[in-house]
């Protein structure tokens, strides 16, 4: 467009000319697309169909939400710029901000709980994310998807026990727990094992009351 405008203006028709940008106006638009930038690399990877995606949601997800906090600065996709909040124009200003409430509501404050705890095991059984190091992941929500991984885990993946080997043991013959070591996110022994089919993922949430309710209204 601007190329079109600085060449061909001359001939340009006079409804072109009537509503062509001004200048404060691709102001706009530049900071807009920026604001928008890492949305749409998130979108890029996330809608791939040749490699799974589901461990990729909330990292790139949350990252996006953190960038579009007031106090965040802007980075421009195409050349690495960053725009400070401070020089972001306030109708871009006022833009982002309105995207950062819904998308906080959606993903963050009001997503439901099994919905959630479904991306979360999906990012845990990710080894390059088994610490959820991630902007706006708390120590509830890291306990919260252990808590649901492990609840999954019991209930359709860990080894049955055959009952004629099955030895009864009081409490004192229990081992101790092992405490956390604090290794920083290695997997340590850790087997990744296939999650099933989503349906079935449901059910497990289900039968552990993980799932509300549904709202009659």
């Amino acid at each position: 467009l601007m190329l079109y405008d600085v060449k061909k203006a001359d001939v340009a028709s006079d409804t072109y000319k009537a509503n062509k940008a001004t200048l404060e106006e691709w102001h706009i638009n530049n900071q807009t697309c920026a604001v928008l930038g890492g949305l749409a690399a998130a979108s890029n990877v996330l809608e791939g169909k040749k490699y799974p995606t589901s461990n990729l949601i909330i990292p790139y997800v949350y990252m996006c939400i953190a960038g579009l906090h007031a106090d965040a600065v802007t980075v421009q996709m195409w050349d690495g710029g960053a725009i400070q909040p401070k020089d972001l124009h306030p109708s871009a200003k006022a833009a982002r901000a309105a995207l950062h409430e819904s998308l906080m509501g959606f993903w963050v404050t009001d997503i439901p709980t099994h919905r959630l705890n479904f991306l979360l095991i999906c990012t845990l059984l990710d080894p390059r994310l088994i610490d959820l190091r991630l902007p706006l992941i708390t120590a509830q929500t890291r306990t919260q998807a252990r808590d649901a991984f492990l609840a999954e885990y019991a209930l359709n993946w860990a080894p049955l026990k055959s009952k004629e080997n099955e030895v009864e043991k009081g409490p004192s013959e229990e081992a101790p727990p092992k405490e956390d070591q604090g290794d920083g996110g290695s997997c340590g022994s850790f087997r990744q094992v296939s999650m099933g089919s989503f349906s079935d993922f449901m059910g497990a949430m289900e039968a552990h009351g993980m799932i509300p309710d549904a709202v009659v209204e």
